[in-house]
């Protein structure tokens, strides 16, 4: 039996993202999405599409629990998020302008599906030499978010709000790392209900782990935890929440609530989210400097 195989289904367009996917893995173009059935002699597929046909994906995967789906899509996450909470897709890639970004998401999407259980290290970020910091006292974030956002540069901001919103990203990042993460040998959280003004600190065997970089227009941020707690079904619960009840307000402080998965997802332009249960939780964030209101709108989602 072969390990995998990338098929690739787009009805628009994307002739140099395909070159690109042909360069660099194991890949077959098809012309419709049953195909995908004549392929059993592989242990995974990955099928990359922009054609959303609820009803076909259903019944490929029913048959196929091998694989895995990748969708390239324009429209917003509440249009779809019954393809997340009904499990049939995990990976959401937005159609961008920028090829570059788009590709570095859809590359490192098929490269942690290939890897069962997902790379254990930080996820490569595609910049030069990226900053590498431990934390192990709560209090120290404020700093880390400091030299963070000073690597910035301000000319590429698009709006002036923009680096209040990848502020709040980087605090709630990183508070939930210490005060949601964290749980005790039965699964207790340990500082759940702790008010987030009083800090805490977390053994040296099990730091905060943070990673970030500049690539020209773009900062990369990606947080690690220890402890593999959080469950991703909430990031799908709040969103569905918001965006059927539009009302509902968000504050800094709401993040153990779960909203500030919310907040961060609102001030990304894309997330990718690991969780190895008991190990470690990773959430790697991407912001686009120069990104339009309108723009920010479409972001990606990936959840391994």
């Amino acid at each position: 039996m072969f390990s995998y195989l990338v098929c690739v289904k787009l009805d628009n367009n994307h002739e140099n993202l395909v070159d690109f996917l042909e360069k660099r893995w194991k890949v077959r173009i098809i012309s419709q999405l049953e195909d995908c059935l004549n392929f059993e002699m592989y242990q995974k597929v990955i099928l990359i599409t922009d054609a959303i046909n609820h009803t076909l994906i259903s019944k490929v995967q029913q048959f196929h629990s091998f694989l895995e789906l990748i969708l390239l899509s324009e429209q917003t996450i509440d249009a779809l998020l019954p393809w997340f909470e009904s499990g049939i897709c995990k990976h959401l890639v937005a159609l961008r302008n920028d090829q570059q970004i788009m590709r570095w998401e859809l590359n490192t999407v098929i490269h942690n599906l290939l890897h069962d259980p997902p790379l254990i290290h930080h996820f490569d970020l595609p910049v030069e030499n990226p900053v590498n910091a431990n934390i192990c006292y709560s209090d120290d974030r404020f700093q880390i978010i400091d030299e963070i956002t000073d690597i910035v540069p301000k000319e590429q901001i698009r709006y002036p709000k923009m680096i209040r919103g990848i502020r709040s990203a980087l605090e709630e990042l990183i508070s939930n790392a210490f005060y949601d993460a964290p749980v005790d040998q039965e699964g207790q959280h340990l500082y759940f209900l702790q008010d987030r003004v009083h800090p805490v600190r977390l053994s040296s065997e099990k730091p905060v782990s943070i990673q970030y970089g500049l690539n020209e227009n773009v900062l990369w941020v990606s947080v690690k935890d220890c402890y593999g707690s959080l469950n991703p079904v909430k990031l799908f619960e709040i969103l569905n929440c918001y965006y059927t009840n539009r009302g509902v307000s968000l504050r800094q402080g709401d993040g153990g609530a779960g909203f500030g998965l919310l907040i961060i997802y609102q001030s990304v332009s894309g997330l990718t989210i690991r969780v190895n249960p008991g190990k470690y939780t990773e959430l790697t964030t991407c912001f686009i400097l120069n990104e339009t209101t309108r723009n920010r709108k479409y972001k990606s989602l990936s959840i391994f």
